[in-house]
């Protein structure tokens, strides 16, 4: 009995936790190579996402807890899928919002995730 009692306790403390801190709508501007793109994203309590400011309409994505960044801290995965390529967000919390701290991007076809050289690092998505 007492098992159960911790393992429930466990899942109610621990687990649910970590997603209902990420999940929010979240604002920001990315300096990239081929210009400056203001960014929203959506993260629901779900594991859905959604991406506006990169095409000409939303796209919609996942995103789910997982460590990040070269120290490998604890943060969010959000990957998007665009008619050419997927994008991923490596995001890592801060108190004001999510900090960028790498987006990827894969061709369609191809096994290369290539990271994007962004002319600001680690930008800030800040929390609305």
């Amino acid at each position: 009995m007492k098992i159960w009692v911790c393992l429930l306790g466990f899942f109610l403390s621990g687990g649910c936790s970590e997603i209902s801190d990420y999940s929010g709508k979240y604002t920001g501007i990315l300096d990239m190579e081929d210009g400056t793109h203001e960014v929203g994203m959506v993260l629901f309590k779900s594991g859905k996402a959604t991406l506006s400011g990169f095409h000409e309409t939303d796209v919609e994505g996942e995103w789910e807890a997982e460590k990040v960044g070269d120290a490998k801290i604890e943060g969010a995965w959000a990957t998007f899928e665009f008619p050419n390529y997927r994008m991923r967000y490596e995001l890592s919390m801060e108190k004001e919002g999510l900090r960028v701290e790498r987006i990827s991007l894969r061709m369609k076809g191809k096994t290369v995730l290539r990271t994007l050289e962004l002319q600001k690092a680690k930008p800030l998505l800040v929390r609305q």
